[in-house]
């Protein structure tokens, strides 16, 4: 008898042993899971807010350039030398102190009627630029222009260091023409 009794204590034992073991890893992986679920589902609201605050603030600043933008072109719009083609050293100096205020205009350009084509380009806003045009470390600016009747059209290309002397004027022959750009023509509708 007292064989079986002990053979009976030794079973509960391992039996309570074995529950609690058992009870232990289900609640360590109910945990876990909880945990995980929990974690990511953390984590994904924590990524939503942090894009939805950068796009917010992705937003908000390409509007304050659209409209210091529009604010920019409204000025120049306004001033009576733009218009005049005349007054191309007026261009510079006008178009200059805009880019020099604002550091991410690369380039400010004018479109005529007649299909002429005028454009100041700041080589300090852009090591590629400075490297498509050939432009040397003491040039500044680059003028472009475009005249001439149609078949006759030439590009002149005028690099300016920074006090508006001239360095060297190259031109070469070309097919562009203003008033087919979309740019020109959306201006016109605006």
């Amino acid at each position: 008898m007292k064989s079986e009794s002990k053979s009976f204590a030794v079973g509960i034992r391992v039996t309570v042993v074995g529950v609690f073991m058992l009870a232990t890893a289900l609640t360590a992986a109910l945990a876990i899971g909880m945990q995980y679920h929990f974690g990511r589902t953390l984590a994904s609201e924590a990524a939503t807010e942090l894009y939805t605050s950068a796009s917010s603030g992705i937003v908000t600043k390409w509007n304050a350039i659209g409209d210091q933008n529009n604010t920019v072109i409204s000025l120049l719009s306004d001033n009576p030398t733009i218009t005049n083609r005349d007054q191309a050293d007026k261009h510079l100096t006008t178009l200059a102190s805009v880019m020099k205020r604002n550091p991410l205009y690369y380039g400010m350009y004018l479109g005529h009627a007649d299909g002429s084509f005028f454009e100041l380009i700041n080589l300090d806003s852009s090591q590629v630029a400075r490297k498509s045009l050939s432009a040397t470390h003491s040039d500044k600016w680059v003028v472009i222009s475009i005249d001439g009747a149609a078949t006759e059209r030439v590009r002149r290309f005028e690099y300016l260091d920074a006090s508006f002397k001239t360095r060297i004027v190259r031109t070469e022959p070309t097919d562009f023409l203003a008033t087919a750009r979309p740019w020109y023509i959306e201006a016109l509708k605006a």
